[in-house]
C-alpha cells in the first residue's frame, strides 16, 4: 500500500509540473481539471470513468462493497493517467483535450493495460484473484471505460465546448479558429446571416485583431453574404488603415460584385503581390545572418499577397493577369500560393493564361497540379488531360499533387489510378473524340469542386 501511496503522490507531482501534457485515461488530460476552458467537461469525465468502473468491478467482484471498489477504481485511473500522460509527454503531443491523443488511443489502451493489470492482481489481493482473471478483468473494463470515454467526450464537445451553436459562437470560432473546422464554420455562419455581423464586430473588437490566420475566413463570411448590412461592413472595413482590414474588405466587396479600386501601378492589391515578390528574389542563403529576419518578414508579406491573389481572382479583372502569372512562374514558394494564383486566374478566365499553366504542369518543379489542371480546363483547354497525364507518377501518390489523378477522373470520367500507362493508352484512344464535358465549361465557382 506504501508503493502505491507513493506512486499516486508522484501522479500529483507529475500533473502539477507539466498541466498541459497530462492525459486521464490515456484519453482525457486529467489536468484539464485546472485550466478554466476545460474543468467542467474534464471533471464530469473524470468522474463518471471512476464511478462507471467501480460499478463494473462490483459486478464482476460481488465479494467487495462498491464503496471499497470505489477508492481502488481511483488508484487504477490515477495509474493509467500518469502512464499515458508521460508517454504522450515523451513523444511531445500538445495537449488539446481529446485531439492530439486520438492517434495513440490503441497503443495506449495497451499500455493502459499493462499498467493496471498488475495493480488489479495487487489491489484485489484480498479476494485472491489469479493473473488470468486479472488480465481479463483489465481488458474487459478498459474495453468498457475506453467506450464511456470516447462516448461522453464526443457529447461534452459538442455540448460544451461547441455548446449551441449560436451567432455568438460563430462569430468567436471566426475570430480565433477554434472549435469548428473552417469550413463548417463558415457554413454555419452563411446560415445565420445578418445575425452573425454584430457579434463579429464585437469579437474582433471592431474588426481591429484580424490577421492572416482570420482575414480569408471572415472575407468569405462577409462576401458571401450579399446583404446591405454586411456590404456596408466591407465599405467600412475599407478605408481602414490596417491591412488586413482592407484585404478583407477587398475579397468581400470583389464577391458582392463591387471591386473597391481600379487597377493601376498605385493599385493597393498589386503593390502586395509586388512587394512579396520582390522579396522573395533577394532571398538570403540559409546560413546568413539575414535569414531569419527575412523568414519572419516573409511570412507577413506572403500572407498579404495571398489574401491580394485571392481578391483579385474574384474581381475578374484582366488586369490583374500579369502580376498573377509573376506568381505562376515562380518556383519553390510556398504550395498554397500557386493555388491561389491558378484559382484567381481561373475565375478570371482568360486565355492568355493558358501558356503559363501549361508550363507549370510541365515543370517538375511545380505542385499544385490538381489547381493548375482545373484552371486549364475552365479555360478550356484539352491539353491539360496529356500534360495532367504525364505528371502522374507513383510519387504523387501520397501528396496534394496527387490529387490530379482525382481530377483527372472526375473531368474524364475515367478512373486509372496512379498507372500512367493506361491512362496514355485511353488518351491515345480518344484524344480527337473526347470534349470538355459542359460542366468543365462553367465559371470556375460553378464548377463542382473534387475536394
Amino acid at each position: 500500500m506504501c508503493k502505491i501511496i507513493i506512486y499516486a503522490a508522484l501522479v500529483f507531482i507529475v500533473n502539477a509540473l507539466f498541466p498541459d501534457k497530462s492525459y486521464a485515461d490515456s484519453i482525457s488530460p486529467i489536468l484539464n481539471l485546472f485550466s478554466s476552458e476545460t474543468v467542467f467537461p474534464a471533471s464530469v469525465i473524470t468522474l463518471i470513468i471512476i464511478v462507471f468502473e467501480a460499478l463494473f468491478l462490483r459486478w464482476r467482484i460481488p465479494e467487495i462493497t462498491f464503496k471499497n471498489h470505489l477508492w481502488r477504481s481511483l488508484i487504477i485511473n490515477i495509474a493509467s493517467s500518469t502512464t499515458g500522460s508521460i508517454i504522450i509527454l515523451a513523444v511531445s503531443r500538445n495537449h488539446y483535450f481529446i485531439w492530439e491523443s486520438f492517434s495513440l488511443i490503441f497503443p495506449l489502451y495497451f499500455i493502459t493495460l499493462i499498467t493496471e493489470t498488475p495493480l488489479l492482481k495487487a489491489l484485489y489481493k484480498k479476494v485472491n484473484i489469479t493473473w488470468l482473471r486479472a488480465i481479463k478483468l483489465s481488458i474487459s473494463v478498459n474495453a468498457a471505460s475506453y467506450f464511456v470515454v470516447l462516448l461522453l467526450e464526443f457529447c461534452l464537445l459538442f455540448v460544451f465546448f461547441i455548446g449551441p451553436i449560436t451567432p455568438n459562437g460563430v462569430a468567436e470560432a471566426l475570430i480565433a479558429g477554434r472549435d469548428f473546422s473552417e469550413s463548417n464554420t463558415i457554413k454555419i455562419a452563411n446560415k445565420y446571416g445578418d445575425l452573425v455581423l454584430e457579434p463579429l464586430k464585437e469579437y474582433s473588437k471592431d474588426f481591429t485583431v484580424l490577421n492572416r490566420e482570420n482575414a480569408a475566413r471572415i472575407a468569405t463570411v462577409l462576401g458571401t453574404n450579399k446583404s446591405s448590412k454586411s456590404e456596408e461592413i466591407l465599405n467600412i472595413l475599407w478605408h481602414k488603415e490596417n491591412s488586413y482590414a482592407r484585404l478583407v474588405a477587398a475579397i468581400g466587396l470583389a464577391r458582392h460584385h463591387k471591386f473597391p479600386e481600379d487597377l493601376d501601378r498605385d493599385s493597393f492589391l498589386l503593390k502586395n503581390i509586388d512587394v512579396w515578390t520582390s522579396h522573395q528574389n533577394h532571398k538570403p542563403g540559409f546560413n546568413d545572418p539575414q535569414y531569419r529576419k527575412w523568414m519572419t518578414d516573409d511570412t507577413e508579406l506572403k500572407s498579404k499577397s495571398d489574401l491580394s491573389i485571392i481578391a483579385l481572382g474574384y474581381s475578374g479583372d484582366n488586369k490583374a493577369l500579369p502580376s498573377l502569372l509573376i506568381v505562376l512562374k515562380m518556383r519553390k514558394i510556398e504550395y498554397w500560393t500557386h493555388v491561389y494564383a491558378c484559382e484567381a486566374v481561373a475565375r478570371i478566365a482568360s486565355a492568355d493564361a493558358v501558356p503559363a499553366l501549361e508550363e507549370c504542369l510541365k515543370d517538375p518543379n511545380f505542385y499544385a497540379l490538381p489547381e493548375a489542371f482545373r484552371a486549364l480546363i475552365t479555360l478550356n483547354d484539352k491539353q491539360a488531360v496529356p500534360l495532367a497525364i504525364a505528371r502522374i507518377t507513383p510519387d504523387i501518390k501520397n501528396y496534394n499533387s496527387g490529387f490530379i489523378v482525382m481530377e483527372l477522373t472526375k473531368v474524364t470520367g475515367k478512373d486509372f489510378g496512379y498507372n500512367r500507362d493506361l491512362w496514355q493508352s485511353w488518351w491515345q484512344s480518344n484524344e480527337y473524340s473526347w470534349t470538355i464535358p459542359k460542366e468543365y465549361r462553367k465559371s470556375y465557382d460553378e464548377q463542382r469542386k473534387t475536394y
